[in-house]
């Protein structure tokens, strides 16, 4: 019997966001391409309860079909970040960012894809909307055995190499775009870059092309 084997088309869809801020960093933006990178360890830190998030960290469940695993994990302190909201800025998401203005990106693939290019040392670059629960991370790990990690089959005890490993992969990306309930009503989109370097503040770079894929929105 023949078979052919036929692939269905499947795309995803990505939103136009809005980069908020003051208008004068917007303007600065078509005018130069200056545009000011963030990391997690800066939104710890940041005075803006609006903006300030313990990320970073996070308890991870991962549930498997005999056992369950339970860890501990820190994430993000080689990472560049950006924020975004899929929200058309309303005056009260305005006031809440003290912001008068926004940067409207209408392809964030292709405005993330040169930036990447200014950006020393980038391994990797992920996007998406972020999600938003209180308390655990959770995963599925199907047939997990904790054998698997140990360094040779008669070894009493784990490979830290393989158990870290584990660990870090156990909940992929998530980990990277999980925020408390509280700041559900930001709706936020945002890219993430994975350096090979310890990010712990922010970074100025130049994207004069990204204008391209987008426009300044100004309050009325």
């Amino acid at each position: 019997m023949i078979q052919n084997g036929i692939v269905t088309p499947w795309s995803i869809f990505t939103p136009t966001v809005f980069r908020m801020m003051e208008r004068q960093y917007v303007d600065r933006f078509f005018e130069t391409g200056e545009l000011m990178l963030s990391s997690f360890n800066r939104f710890s830190s940041h005075t803006d309860e609006e903006r300030k998030d313990q990320e970073g960290k996070n308890v991870i469940v991962g549930r498997g079909n005999s056992s369950t695993v339970f860890a501990v994990t820190g994430h993000g302190d080689d990472a560049f970040v950006l924020c975004s909201t899929a929200c058309q800025p309303t005056e009260e998401l305005l006031q809440a960012f003290k912001a008068d203005a926004a940067i409207q990106i209408f392809d964030s693939t292709g405005f993330a894809a040169v930036v990447t290019k200014h950006i020393p040392g980038v391994r990797q670059g992920f996007e998406g909307y972020c999600y938003y629960i209180d308390g655990s991370v959770e995963c599925k790990i199907g047939d997990f055995n904790i054998e698997h990690l140990k360094s040779h089959p008669e070894a009493k005890n784990l490979d830290l190499n393989k158990l870290g490993g584990f660990v870090l992969n156990m909940a992929g990306l998530s980990v990277f775009f999980r925020k408390n309930t509280r700041f559900r009503h930001q709706l936020e989109y945002r890219w993430v870059w994975i350096t090979s370097q310890k990010v712990t503040g922010t970074q100025v770079v130049y994207v004069p092309e990204a204008r391209e894929f987008c426009l300044p929105y100004y309050r009325n």
